[in-house]
């Protein structure tokens, strides 16, 4: 995922509406390509998405709000930019590189400790 752009953190936040999201952020331009000409507010969370999909693929989640009656716009959360990524990783590497049944019997193991919880 890139790093969001100054403009893009603006965008962070909570709105009412299409109509709302589009006016605070000035994203006329944006809409009309996306939604179309006189485009109007129908599913603001799609629309809203839709928008957001072309400024930044990837880049951004939409979620209502029940319980303010909003909807947020927030970060795509990335699990790679996490320490704990890095650690995964650290120690992936080690395992692999000391013994490498041993790792391949631990992705087999969790392999089908996956698929017995979606089961």
């Amino acid at each position: 995922m890139s790093k969001l752009t100054d403009k893009q953190y603006k965008i962070l936040g909570r709105y009412m509406s299409t109509y709302d999201f589009v006016a605070c952020n000035q994203l006329e331009k944006e809409a009309e390509k996306v939604l179309g000409k006189n485009w109007e507010a129908e599913d603001d969370i799609e629309q809203i998405d839709s928008i957001l999909e072309h400024i930044n693929v990837n880049g951004f989640r939409v979620k209502y709000l029940e319980d303010t009656d909003q909807i947020e716009v927030r970060e795509t959360d990335s699990f790679t930019t996490d320490p704990l990524f890095e650690w995964f990783n650290n120690f992936v590497d080690y395992v692999g590189n000391k013994n490498n049944n041993l790792y391949n019997e631990a992705c087999k193991y969790a392999d089908e400790r996956e698929e017995d919880s979606n089961a």
